[in-house]
């Protein structure tokens, strides 16, 4: 039996300036942002999503997965976290819903996009 290799390219999208922690933190401050809601759960539909606590000066971030059905309670997270979730999505849509939730409804983001060989063996 022998291997078939398959090419192809797959076009994907990431914004054109990579957001960083300080920003994100000036956001979640000046618009009292206290949970970014990025999914649910399959079973119980709990919303899972990051969540921000400000006390005093301090900002502390926890990545609340926090349903019965996982088991699991909030664990410790920073801005890199909620950084590396944000730069890391390649479809368009959802980065243009990202942006809007952390710059407002009109806010529109700059994208670009760049292409990825893919080589399936």
């Amino acid at each position: 039996m022998s291997k078939e290799k398959c090419n192809f390219t797959i076009t994907r999208f990431r914004y054109a300036e990579p957001l960083t922690a300080g920003l994100l933190e000036h956001q979640i401050r000046t618009r009292r942002l206290t949970f970014w809601d990025i999914n649910s759960c399959s079973r119980c539909k709990y919303r899972c999503g990051f969540r921000f606590y400000i006390l005093k000066i301090k900002l502390i971030v926890y990545f609340d997965e926090g349903c019965d059905c996982k088991n699991s309670l909030m664990r410790p997270a920073d801005l890199s976290d909620v950084i590396n979730y944000l730069n890391f999505a390649q479809d368009e849509d959802l980065l243009r819903n990202y942006y809007k939730f952390w710059f407002g409804e009109g806010a529109e983001p700059s994208l670009e996009t760049y292409t990825e060989k893919l080589l399936l063996i």
